[in-house]
């Protein structure tokens, strides 16, 4: 045959094999890009100069509610919309990138809108869309807490200004008159402060994870402690408080596991009926997850409110509120503890047979108990004979007594239950 071929035969092969290579390395390429595009939660979309769709993400056909391919069809077939048209042939026109708001579906939406280049060189318009259904929630939400805090502060205010005017103008009969209006500002300036006092521990709960100490928590222990400590209120109302629970571990903050505990807690206690009952149990859900729940006999939550009663200050039932002194602050601060401990918290509940809050908890498994509690007797015995070792040079006396104080969980807990008897 032709053995002079041989080599450029062999070459040519060769060639070929590294431009499937690289075809091989620009599908793969191509494949990764398609599946990050895709995989953005907002709505991408390329035109070319004739406003055309190039093409687009998996995003926009769940926004537009398209199924069929639409690529190299005029956009007016996505959206046929005259000021979202006339938004995108000015967007064409002007350098820089152009916002427009525009609502789909009954949701809204912001497009953003800017020049790129196209594979062949010609201008397009690249469009983003941003689904702002979260940002206007998040900002309703905002301006109902202030309207909320303001209105909860007013009430306390206008009381204290009101008796305050009274003694100012010497609207009294005698020393008696005096001792009442004094009372009652006091009354009122500690119901302010408490107030304050719950609004700023809420704020310090959503606040980064980083500063709070986590440490394995028994969640059975943790129930039935704070069982105690409310069963004097429970009595003062002829309600029982009955524990069943089981010593299962959360790896989290003891103090903020306890408040949570407690919390549900004493709703239950505070809107039951004379001579009801609270249970709380703690049992094992599934392989990996711990139940909390709380179950009254209590008054119960219409079904229409029982979305709400996570939000900060709702309350279903504004008398009863009025009457037991709550805030409307307790649940929302247990949905941001729940949510610290990546859980999930729901409620049921029959308006005037009763209520059942529930907590899903990860479960800590007795090996990681255990080895977490090792590793923490490894850092308490390097940490006292550091103590030692300043205590023998004389220093650091207060640091030392600082670290005592911050380990008594119970003092918080019982500090925080007499705040709710007063």
């Amino acid at each position: 045959g032709y053995k002079e071929l041989k080599p450029l035969v062999n070459k040519v092969r060769e060639q070929k094999k590294e431009i499937q290579n690289y075809m091989d390395d620009l599908e793969e390429e191509r494949n990764t890009i398609r599946i990050v595009i895709d995989t953005i939660s907002d709505g991408i979309i390329l035109l070319n100069d004739d406003q055309e769709i190039v093409d687009y993400n998996v995003q926009i056909g769940h926004i537009f509610r398209k199924s069929s391919d639409i690529r190299f069809r005029k956009v007016a077939v996505l959206y046929h919309d005259e000021d979202w048209l006339r938004a995108i042939g000015m967007a064409y026109q002007k350098d820089g990138c152009h916002d427009y708001t525009m609502t789909i579906e009954d949701k809204p939406y912001r497009a953003s809108m800017a020049h790129t280049e196209l594979a062949d060189g010609s201008t397009g318009l690249l469009i983003v869309l941003h689904d702002l259904t979260a940002t206007y929630a998040a900002e309703k939400m905002r301006r109902e807490f202030s309207a909320n805090v303001s209105h909860e502060l007013k009430t306390p205010l206008t009381s204290i200004s009101g008796f305050a005017e009274m003694i100012a103008n010497g609207m009294y009969q005698n020393e008696a008159d005096v001792k009442l209006f004094g009372s009652r500002i006091f009354e009122e300036s500690r119901r302010m402060m408490a107030l304050i006092e719950t609004i700023m521990h809420l704020s310090k709960i959503e606040e980064n994870q980083t500063t709070i100490t986590w440490k394995p928590v028994n969640l059975g222990r943790a129930a039935s402690y704070a069982a105690e400590l409310i069963e004097p209120q429970a009595n003062a109302r002829q309600v029982t408080i009955c524990t069943d629970t089981e010593p299962l571990y959360v790896y989290g903050n003891p103090s903020l596991l306890s408040e949570l505990v407690m919390n549900c807690v004493d709703n239950s206690v505070k809107y039951n009926k004379e001579g009801g009952q609270v249970t709380v149990s703690v049992h094992p859900e599934g392989e990996d997850k711990i139940c909390l729940t709380v179950t009254d006999t209590g008054i119960g939550i219409p079904k229409e409110k029982q979305e709400r009663i996570f939000e900060r200050f709702y309350r279903a039932d504004e008398s009863r509120n009025k009457s037991t002194g709550g805030s409307g602050l307790g649940l929302a601060i247990c949905k941001h503890i729940v949510a610290q401990h990546k859980g999930t918290i729901s409620v049921e509940s029959v308006e005037g047979e009763g209520t059942t809050i529930r907590v899903i908890l990860p479960r800590m498994s007795d090996t990681d108990v255990e080895r977490e509690e090792a590793a923490a007797g490894d850092r308490s015995g390097k940490s006292r004979r550091g103590r030692a070792r300043r205590a023998v040079s004389g220093e650091d006396q207060k640091g030392g007594e600082e670290s005592v104080l911050s380990g008594d969980q119970e003092q918080e807990a019982e500090k925080r239950q007499k705040g709710r008897q007063r």
